[in-house]
Formats: C-alpha cells, sequence, structure tokens
C-alpha cells in the first residue's frame, strides 16, 4: 500500500508540477530503501505495535479510486 500511494503522489507530481518522468521515476526509486524499512517493520510489528489507525480513510481512498477523475480531464 505504501509504494502504491507513493507511485500515486509521483503520478500526481510529474502532472501538477513541473517535474518530468525521468525526475519523477528518479524520486521514487529513492524512496525504495524506506519503503522496504517500513514494509519490512510493519511485517514483524504486533498488535502492542498498533498505535492509531485511520481504516475509514483507507476505505474512502479505495472507494474513490473507483470515480471518474476530473481534474486531468482534458
Amino acid at each position: 500500500a505504501l509504494q502504491a500511494f507513493a507511485t500515486n503522489l509521483q503520478t500526481i507530481a510529474i502532472r501538477i508540477v513541473p517535474l518530468g518522468q525521468t525526475e519523477g521515476h528518479r524520486a521514487l526509486a529513492g524512496l525504495h530503501p524506506l519503503i522496504l524499512r517500513l514494509a519490512s517493520a510493519a511485517a514483524r510489528a504486533g498488535l502492542a505495535d498498533l498505535r492509531s489507525a485511520a481504516f475509514r480513510a483507507e476505505m474512502a481512498a479505495a472507494w474513490h479510486e473507483d470515480l471518474q477523475p476530473r481534474l486531468f480531464r482534458t
């Protein structure tokens, strides 16, 4: 999920910010070690490690993926 989130942000940045695809992919590649480290820590985490959660926000984000995009329509 973290990789997908970072990729979505990268795609938006390429479209909105004056950031080319090469730079966007370079930025995403730079996040790869951090994403791996966080995923590894999350895989080892137990129930006691959970501090907070935003399940409804995650569900809303999943539902939002099915909506028609308005920002990038031409």
